[in-house]
This record gives structure tokens, sequence and C-alpha cells, in this order.
């Protein structure tokens, strides 16, 4: 096969590099468009056949009251004596300035004056609702309206605008007391979120792309000193890596592109591609030093170098590849991006270097030549020569002294691996998303609304229960007429959300408000806990909330609870009817009736609030509580026909656990796909088990290392996705060098040489080659740790250090010794041409099957 494939690269260089650059040309549109598939919102990606899915499928049907949460927010801090002050005239300042907003002219112009984005104000927040010494928050929603043609805006995109128009009406308020009450304002919300993500993500590929490109060119530089040769790799892989986004692009049109994907296939392609590129130009550098001509140079790079690098990048398709079956679309794409840069970068090492190097042959080593190498240049005798001689001398003693010193080795690995082992299993990670954001002001308004009524209004938690209809409400009249069962649902919903509200999680009061069905006669009973629901509505469900209170003071002419409960009685059936239809309805708690198998039913939501931010991890263990509350709701109550939890917290929780649920498999899966790849490349029983195992090795080192460093030292949670991502994609590339270096050392005994003589000149010969691919690969993903996301940060650590331990001590010093211990049983398998090779050189071998290393 390789032979095959050095002789089409010989005979036919030119139109190989041709291809390529069609390729690039072809791929350059669509590579350039990638970013508009690529998606911020994890929740958006997962299945859509879980419960939460389903639940949000529901409560956006007709039957509901078209409402939605606030995805844009605006939250401004003032003193508590003028908050009211400052909230109206910020309401009038803001309509001013969406009323000339260039967006919404636009928007009138096509569609007429009624539609048009517009600011809803939520409320004014003061210690009734959270504790303050003088500040209040202000809250307003932007109000998106449905397009007439079916249409959606990019709501994400107005967040610049919103930003500015709010800091223009703030300006714009004329009282000099009232501007100076205000003391700091904030646009967040999920758009904010969203757009705050996508900015920070871009900024922060502009600092790792040139730092990544920067470090690999230094270290190619220096180890083959060539200014032309540093050049090659990254030039060919970023040529592969434009090819993959072009690919990505078309991937994003049928199914999701999570935004962190693209920077993770490029730092591995820099890394994984630029080794694969060095161990064909070093090989071919080798040759030539020999003494071989340009073309056997060339033959002899592809059929040895070629059979190790396919072997690895096989492996570490594996590795990326299996994750494509996972449930989640954001880790399916993911894996399939993974893979599908390895399989370019590959096919771009294995062809592309091999034809530069047919066309340009030592030129490519500019301004180095063959006679640079050579013993006794003037190289050889300054820098270059001693530090190549320092590194000879270096991989010469390490590995005689791991293999004189394995066992004690072996133990002392053991000893580490166990407490870290311990660490990495036992830690628990976090489902916070949000803070691993990057500081923004988007992050700082959840900080600031979290401190307060509680960050999970910006994203509530929703109980969806299909119930007997109890109920007929006819939006077109605006009519509601109860049923003989309404009394019995409305008391139970009552205490339903009443034993909600005092909920504890691990001993903390995280529930900050709940809301669910309730009617006049419920709500107006004058007890104390729903006097404290009433007035925190009139401000949480502001619109459809204040204009029912409206109606009932108008009507029945007084104002505040207290005075509303002794005069509701006063109120005809019609009327108390009107205001149930704006409390249950328009409020969007109760649907309208459907019919479904001959029975008439309604949905009704119960919408809660938490007081941590929706996905900290003591929300998402409220979330696991309201599960429990559900269901036993459920289960008592004959009319609950169907029940659902949904919202962003309760999707994060079930992403997490089918994530988690998959990759059970999936790691099994890779492991047995690895251990039968070696099997099949080395025919022998036990390399496969020992590469396999002394990577696991590495893998809880540093999972273990990214607990303690980042959970325990720094306080910044490790999100669940870092270690099911991080085992993955370790076990693939972290098999890289074993098989780099295992299939040297086969080379090596099936040339004659024992199984220490093998494994001796294996390190001395690749194992520069190896540090030089596992600097790069490690210096390329730890310059993630530039970024400004903790996640990335997180990714960029345990990814480099992982490559780093792998390529620097376990191939270098474990490896050796754990082979040296092994002997023959190295090479034990099914018709073994190694161990008939060695056979036919008996002399060569002495006790244990071992010539001994002097």
């Amino acid at each position: 096969m390789f032979e095959r494939l050095a002789d089409i690269v010989v005979r036919h260089p030119k139109a190989i590099v041709a291809l390529w650059v069609v390729a690039l040309l072809a791929a350059a549109y669509p590579a350039l468009s990638s970013p508009s598939v690529f998606q911020y919102d994890m929740t958006s990606m997962m299945p859509s056949d879980t419960e939460s899915a389903k639940g949000a499928e529901i409560l956006g049907s007709d039957y509901f009251y078209p409402t939605a949460a606030a995805s844009t927010i605006i939250l401004v801090e003032a003193l508590d004596e003028s908050a009211q002050e400052v909230s109206e005239a910020l309401a009038a300042a803001l309509d001013a300035e969406l009323a000339d907003w260039s967006v919404n002219r636009g928007l009138r112009e096509k569609y007429g004056d009624s539609v048009q984005i517009t600011a809803g104000k939520l409320g004014v927040f003061d210690d009734r609702y959270f504790q303050a010494t003088v500040s209040s928050m202000i809250l307003f929603g932007i109000e998106y309206p449905a397009l007439p043609d079916g249409s959606s805006l990019n709501r994400t995109s107005y967040v610049p605008d919103i930003r500015e128009m709010t800091a223009q009406a703030l300006e714009s308020i004329a009282d000099p007391g009232l501007k100076e009450a205000v003391e700091a304002s904030y646009v967040t919300g999920s758009d904010a979120i969203t757009y705050d993500t996508m900015t920070a993500a871009t900024a922060d590929m502009e600092k790792i792309d040139p730092v990544s490109i920067l470090l690999i060119f230094i270290l190619i530089g220096l180890f083959f000193r060539s200014i032309v040769t540093a050049a090659i790799p990254p030039m060919v892989i970023g040529m592969a890596y434009a090819i993959v986004l072009g690919a990505v692009f078309f991937v994003g049109q049928i199914m999701g592109i999570y935004y962190i994907t693209p920077i993770l296939v490029l730092v591995s392609m820099l890394g994984a591609g630029c080794d694969y590129c060095i161990f064909i130009i070093s090989r071919y550098r080798e040759e030539r030093k020999r003494g071989s001509d340009g073309e056997t140079a060339i033959r002899e790079s592809v059929k040895w170098a070629g059979e190790s690098i396919l072997t690895s990048g096989c492996s570490v398709i594996i590795g990326f590849g299996i994750m494509a079956f996972c449930s989640f679309s954001m880790v399916s794409t993911m894996g399939i991006a993974l893979a599908l840069g390895i399989v370019v970068a590959l096919i771009a090492s294995l062809t592309l270097i091999p034809s530069l190097l047919a066309i340009f042959g030592d030129r490519l080593f500019w301004p180095s030549t063959m006679d640079t190498y050579a013993q006794g240049s003037r190289a050889m005798k300054g820098w270059y020569g001693k530090w190549s001689s320092r590194g000879q001398r270096y991989f010469a003693g390490t590995v005689k002294a791991s293999m004189r010193h394995s066992k004690a080795l072996v133990v002392a690995v053991i000893l580490i691996t166990l407490p870290l082992t311990y660490v990495a299993v036992t830690s628990a990670p976090s489902y916070d998303m949000i803070s691993t954001m990057p500081d923004s002001e988007s992050k700082q308004g959840v900080s600031v609304i979290s401190a307060g009524i509680g960050g999970g209004m910006i994203m509530p938690t929703y109980i969806v229960m299909k119930v007997d209809a109890f109920a007929d409400i006819d939006p077109e009249a605006e009519t509601y007429v109860p049923r003989d069962n309404a009394e019995q649902f409305y008391r139970d919903m009552s205490e339903l959300t009443g034993s909600l509200l005092e909920m504890r999680t691990q001993g903390q009061e995280n529930i900050s408000i709940t809301y669910g069905p309730t009617d006049g006669d419920t709500l107006f009973d004058g007890s104390p806990a729903h006097q404290r629901l009433f007035e925190r509505l009139v401000s949480f469900l502001p619109q459809s909330t204040q204009e029912a209170i409206a109606y009932l003071e108008e009507v029945l002419g007084v104002t505040g609870y207290e005075a509303i409960c002794e005069v509701w009685y006063l109120l005809t059936d019609e009327e108390k009817y009107t205001a149930d239809y704006m409390l249950t309805y328009t409020m969007g708690a109760v649907s309208q009736v459907f019919e479904e198998d001959g029975r008439d039913y309604q949905y009704v939501k119960v919408t809660v609030v938490t007081k941590e931010e929706p996905m900290s991890d003591l929300s998402i263990k409220t979330v696991s509580q309201l599960y429990s509350a559900e269901s036993g709701f459920a289960g008592s109550h004959s009319y609950v026909n169907g029940s659902y939890i949904t919202g962003a917290a309760v999707m994060t929780y079930e992403v997490s656990e089918i994530v988690t649920e998959d990759f059970d498999y999936i790691k099994a899966a890779v492991i047995l796909l690895l251990i039968l790849l070696l099997f099949l490349v080395m025919r022998s029983y036990v390399t496969p088990i020992r590469a396999v195992l002394t990577i696991l090795m590495s893998i809880m080192w540093t999972l273990g290392l990214t607990f303690i460093l980042f959970d325990q030292l720094m306080g910044v949670p490790v999100v669940w996705i870092v270690p099911i991502v991080l085992f993955v994609i370790c076990l693939g590339l972290g098999m890289d060098y074993d098989i780099l270096l295992t299939t040297r050392i086969k080379e090596n005994v099936m040339k004659g040489m024992s199984n220490d003589e093998a494994i001796e000149a294996a390190v001395m010969r690749s194992g520069a080659v190896i540090t030089l691919c596992g600097l790069i690969m490690a210096g390329a993903f730890s310059t993630l740790m530039f970024s400004t996301s903790p996640m990335l940060q997180e990714f960029g650590f345990a990814l480099g250090f992982a490559i780093a331990i792998d390529a620097l001590f376990i191939r270098t010093y474990i490896v050796p010794a754990i082979m040296h211990l092994l002997g023959d049983w190295n090479w034990k398998g099914p018709g073994s041409a190694v161990i008939r090779t060695r056979g036919r050189d008996p002399s060569r071998r002495c006790r244990g099957g071992e010539r001994r290393i002097r």
C-alpha cells in the first residue's frame, strides 16, 4: 500500500499539489461562511425526544396565550427613594430610542406600525424581594414581535444596539437628581449571554491562532535549523483546516455546530497534523543523511513513517469518530468535525508533504542543507550540534536508566496513579455553564439578579401538566367559564406552588418565586401566603398581571391587596371571570381546552424561579427535587394525565445525563477498537493492552490534577463536558506517541535486534521527534489557556498537560521500562512476523530472550 502511494507521489507530485490548491479554492467561500452555522446555546442542540424538549414544545404550541420570557433584559440599579421615578423616566426614554431605531423603522415600513420591537417594564424590585440597603433593581424586557410572514428576528445581533440605546436613554434623563440616582446598568438575558459568548470566542481565536502558529514555527525551526521547514507544516495544516471548515459549513446545515468545536479542531489539527508532517520530513532527512538519494528517501519515508502515522492517525480518528454516536448533537458534531480534521490532516501529511519534498527536495531545509547535519560541519560544531548531542545523550541515558530501574519506575507510577485516580473518580463536575462564561456585562447582570430576586428569572423552570379540563376559555371572545372541578383544582395548585416555595435544597431556600394557575377566589382569600404571592406577581409578571390588577382596581375602586380582598365578593360572576381570564390564560398559566380520545383536556404551567442562576450546581439539585415534586403530585391526583419539566436548567441536567450514559458505551467502544487496531498492526496480544493502560494512566493523572487545580485551588468548577470529552480526545491523541514509538521498536526487532536493543535504538532515533511532536501538540492545546473562557482554559490545561506528560514522560521512561520487563511478551501473537524474524537469529538472545546492553 505505502509502496504504491510512494510511487504515485514520486511520479505525480505537481498534480497532487494542484489538486490540493483546487480543493482549497473550492472550500474558501464555505469556510469563510462557517461562523454562520455555529451555535452558542448548548440546550438548543439537545435531542427532541426528551421530557424537557416535549415540555418546551407544548409551551410553544397554539394552546397557550402567546407569551415568552424576556430573552434580552435591561437591568438598572438605582437608589430606593428614586427608583420608581427613574423607571418611569427611563421607560419614556427607551420608547423614544426604540421608536427611532433603524431596525424598527424597517419593520414598520415592511409590516406596518403595529410590528416593532418594544421595551416592557418588568418591575421595580426593592427590599420586599431581596436584602439590599439603598438600591433597587429596575428591569425591562425587550419584546420581539411575531412577524406576519413567519420569519424570525436575529435577536442576538441587536444586543450591541440595545446596549447603546440603553446608555443614551439613561443619559437623556433630564432630571439631574434622577440621573445621579442610577448606580449601574446592564443588558443581560439569554440573547446577551449568547452575544457575549460569541464575541469572546471570536476574540479568543484571534489570540490563540497566532500564538499556536508562532510556537509551532519556533519549535520546528529550532529542530530542523530551517526557516522554510518551520513554515511548511503550519501552512499545509492551515490549508487542510480551511478545507475542513468548508466541510463543517455543510455539516452545519444539517446539525448544529457548537462554538468551541472549530477551536478544538484547529488546535488538534495543528498539533496532530504538524506531528505527522514532522515525522515524514524527519524520516526523509534521516534517510538522506544515510546517503540515500531524494527519491529513495521519499519512498522510505512514506513506507515506514507512513505506516506509523496512518496507524496513529486511525487511533485518533477512532477516538474522535466514536463521539459521533452520542445522542447529543453538540458532542456528535464535535466528534465528526474533529475526526474529519484528522482525516484531512493525515491525507495532507501523506500526500502533500512528500509531493513538496519531491518537487523541492533538500531546498525545503533552507538555509540548511544535508551537509549542515553532517558530523564536523560548522552547524554541528555550534549551538545546533551541541543541543543535538545533548539530546542524543539525554535519550540514550533515559532509556538505559528506565530499563535499569524498570521495577522501581513501575511501582512509582502506580503510587502516583492511585491517589490521582481517586480524585478524578470522586470529584463531582459542575453543570454551571454560566460560570464558565468569560467575564462580561451579561454575566455581571446575571450575578446582580441572582443576588436579588433570583437568577432563575432569566431562565425560569416550568412544570407543565396535562389535566382534565376545568375551565372553558375562548380567546376570541376573551371569556372564561369554570367547570365543576375548578374550585378543587385551584386549591390543589395553590398547595403545590406553596410547597414548592417552601422547598429547601441542601438546607438552603433556593426558590424565589412560584406561580401557577390561580383564580380570583383563591388568590384574594386574604391569606398571608396569597398576599405575598400577589405582591410579587405585581412586578414579576408585569404586563398581564398589571392589566388584571388595573381592571380590578378600576371596577372595585380600591387599590392594594387587602382592599381588593374586602370587596372581591361584590363583583359579579362575569366580572370575576374576566379577571380570572387575565389571571390564568393571558398570564400563560392555563391553555385552551382541547379534545383527545373523546375527552377534554387542558395544559397548565407552574413557573419556578430559583434564587441562584439557573445552571448553578444548587439549582441543578433543585431541578432533581422538582422532578420528585412533579411525579408525586401527578401520582396523587387522578386528573393529571401527563407531566413534564422544562427550562434551561432542566435541559442542561438532561443533556448531562444523556451524555454521561452515552459515554459509558463510547469509552468502552473506543478502548476496544483501539485494542483491535493495535492488535491488527502489531500482531501482539499484550502490546495493545499495555498501550491503552499507560494512556489511561496519564488521563487519570490529568483529570485528578485538573480538579485539584481548577476546582480546589482556583475555585473554578470543572464543567461536566470537560472530563467526558477529555477522556476520548486523550485516548486517541495519546495513542499517537505510543504508536510512533512502538512501530519503530517493531521495525527494529523485525530487522534482527533484540527487544532491549530495539527499544534503545527506537528511543534514541525517535525520542527527539516524539518530544518535538509532543511539545507542539501540548503547546497548541495549551494556548487555549489564553482564552477568557474558563471552560476553554480547562480544556487547554487538561489536553496540554495530558499530551505533554504522555510524550515527555510516559513514552520516554515508562513505556521502555514496561516493554523491557515484558521482554518477548511484547511480540507474542498469532503468527507474529516479529517472533519469526527474531527466531532465526538465536545467537542474539540470552536468558529471558534479551541480548545484554553494555
